[in-house]
């Protein structure tokens, strides 16, 4: 059994020039919740400079009878720390609960270096737990 939490976001708009600001109620119900449930890297110890692939699972325990499995948003990755991020467009499911992309990248340094990737990235999904969107894994570099 899954069980929903309603919660009611209450906004107020303020516009120069009228008295009254308009009140916005927007009633969200969070029924997924999105997590980086796999990654695997291909070759596991690669090189510098040798092509690495990331395949990277998204995936939700929690969603609506009525909607799809999985829902539309956004992931993001990084090879390390100091390098920029990536976004990667996930696309509504119906078929199965995960969005699975693979990104290709290398090193031009060994080493170890922190992959992280983070699920939900722009915050689109409304989500009965937040905290869990992150995971980072260690990438030996030879």
């Amino acid at each position: 059994m899954i069980a929903i939490t309603l919660f009611t976001i209450w906004a107020t708009v303020s516009v120069p020039g009228v008295f009254a600001a308009p009140t916005v109620q927007q009633t969200a119900s969070p029924i997924y919740d999105l997590y980086v449930h796999r990654l695997d890297f291909f070759p596991a110890e690669p090189a510098v400079g040798q092509q690495i692939t990331a395949s990277i699972m998204v995936a939700t325990n929690a969603y609506p009878t009525n909607g799809p499995y999985f829902p539309a948003s956004h992931l993001r990755w990084r090879k390390g720390i100091n390098f920029p991020w990536h976004e990667v467009a996930c696309p509504a499911n119906y078929h199965y609960a995960t969005c699975t992309p693979s990104v290709t990248f290398s090193y031009s340094k060994p080493g170890r270096h922190i992959f992280i990737v983070q699920a939900d990235s722009r915050k689109e999904v409304a989500e009965t737990n937040e905290t869990n969107n992150i995971l980072y894994w260690i990438i030996n570099v030879k």
